[in-house]
């Protein structure tokens, strides 16, 4: 018997429960992701290889001390990327209102000191793969 295309599936969005960062009690608070066929995730694709691109094309063009801030261009991108592949937001809120999720909003809270966290674990829901498919 062979394998039926049709048995397996990529999911359009997953939900990540957020969870408390020092004893992984649930908070009652989600986030949205984009699978790997959603149109945002195809989008961070194509801005990445993009950066990618252009990253080489300046290699050598690019001082030996400039090569230390790899790393750094790196992140960004990652955070980019994490970024367009968020939704959204189901149940984050601040001082009791619920926080609307805008690129500028997601990009506040996987970035303040105080709830990077969250970044974290939306980045690593994004490793499960089988989360992902049907």
């Amino acid at each position: 018997m062979g394998f039926d295309i049709a048995s397996v599936h990529a999911v359009d969005t997953v939900k990540v429960d957020l969870e408390h960062p020092g004893t992984r009690k649930p908070l009652g608070a989600s986030i949205i992701v984009a699978g790997f066929a959603h149109p945002k995730t195809l989008e961070a694709k194509r801005l990445g290889l993009d950066r990618l691109a252009r990253e080489v094309e300046s290699m050598g063009r690019r001082k030996k001390k400039d090569d230390n801030d790899a790393g750094q261009r790196l992140e960004e991108a990652s955070l980019e990327a994490l970024i367009l592949r968020t939704v959204a937001f189901e149940g984050i809120e601040e001082q009791g209102e619920p926080i609307p999720c805008t690129p500028e909003n997601v990009r506040k809270l996987y970035t303040d000191p105080l709830t990077r966290w969250i970044a974290d674990q939306v980045q690593e829901a994004l490793g499960d793969r089988e989360e992902f498919f049907k």
